[in-house]
């Protein structure tokens, strides 16, 4: 079990063939300096009437925006088996590949000027935004778009999303990746931003991963989440399916990773109901104990109705797993 832990990803993303395209910062940088020598020509050369007051303002944004998408982190492109998210300052975005018929250069123009964008060709089964998409062809030739301020040209990202969407369209992984966004979106809207996600998987079994949220359900504590566990079939589960929760005052891994592979290795087996006990021969964290068995019960900080989670597809309950040691098994 141990040898299992030490290899799960550390990733965070919840696949292996995740891309973050991040802004290109000398261009925002080349930009705002741009600006600002407008706001001083402007401000120092004009006659200090409402064009100059115009001027300056248009310019000054301008300049603001250009330094915000300087600051690492804050404009990027992440593109993975479920689609695209582009966080940016105002316009995020988040569109899955059966969203798009194809990704293309393309160019805008205002004026005597073109702005080199990455146009997007939605599909027909995509019904957001279709007065919006309509207007946005008819005056830039457009649906939708990227912008071309990554790092990397657009050409070359165009390439990698069509690439995508070609691997990952309708594939038969598609449904297990869309649970994963649901249970993760779902939990985050309630316990704040994921830190860390992992994955393991025993031998001929499903994937495990494990949400890590740092912090909950206050500093010092680590929370973990299983991920696929409710895909199980099982007689017993009637109006719901689990998910395993582990809360500790520990900043070790373990703890969640040692839930993650107890769902994995008796996936669609075990019924993971209160008072269920999971063990193996080995403490599960060495170094802060010699705990080595789990026994199921409510979650520790959450109260019934906060534990449960409806979904488009299926409702899930959180089920708390709290470490025991060997000679108390016998106790419960």
């Amino acid at each position: 079990m141990h040898r299992l832990l030490d290899r799960a990803n550390t990733k965070l993303n919840m696949s292996d063939e995740t891309i973050i395209f991040t802004g290109n910062r000398k261009q925002a940088a080349f930009l705002a300096l741009v600006a600002a020598v407008f706001v001083f020509l402007i401000y120092f050369t004009g006659n200090r009437d409402a064009w100059t007051i115009l001027g300056v303002a248009f310019f000054g944004v301008g300049f603001l925006v250009c330094i915000y998408n300087v600051i690492p982190g804050t404009v990027q492109l992440k593109v993975h088996r479920s689609g695209i998210e582009m966080k940016s300052l105002f316009k995020p975005m988040k569109l899955s590949w059966n969203d798009v018929d194809e990704f293309y250069v393309g160019y805008t123009r205002s004026g005597l000027s073109r702005t080199k964008m990455i146009g997007i060709k939605f599909s027909e089964t995509y019904k957001k935004q279709q007065t919006g998409r309509k207007i946005s062809a008819s005056l830039t030739g457009m649906e939708g778009a990227l912008p071309d301020h990554f790092n990397r040209s657009a050409e070359e990202i165009c390439e990698v999303l069509n690439e995508y969407k070609r691997t990952y369209s309708g594939s038969d992984e598609q449904p297990a990746e869309h649970y994963g966004k649901l249970w993760l979106d779902a939990l985050e809207a309630r316990f704040g931003e994921v830190t860390a996600i992992k994955k393991i998987q025993c031998p001929d079994k499903p994937i495990i991963y494990v949400f890590f949220f740092a912090g909950l359900p206050e500093p010092g504590f680590l929370t973990a989440v299983t991920c696929n566990l409710s895909a199980a079939n099982h007689p017993d589960w009637k109006f719901g399916a689990p998910e395993l929760i582990v809360t500790m005052q520990s900043e070790s891994d373990r703890w969640g990773m040692a839930a993650g592979y107890f769902a994995s290795l008796f996936f669609g087996e075990k019924r993971f109901r209160y008072g269920d006990i999971f063990k193996i021969d080995d403490p599960i964290s060495p170094e802060e104990g010699e705990m080595n068995a789990y026994l199921l019960f409510a979650p520790s900080f959450l109260d019934r109705e906060q534990s449960k989670f409806v979904l488009p597809d299926r409702t899930v309950y959180l089920v708390g797993m709290y470490p025991i040691y060997d000679d108390e098994i016998a106790i419960y």
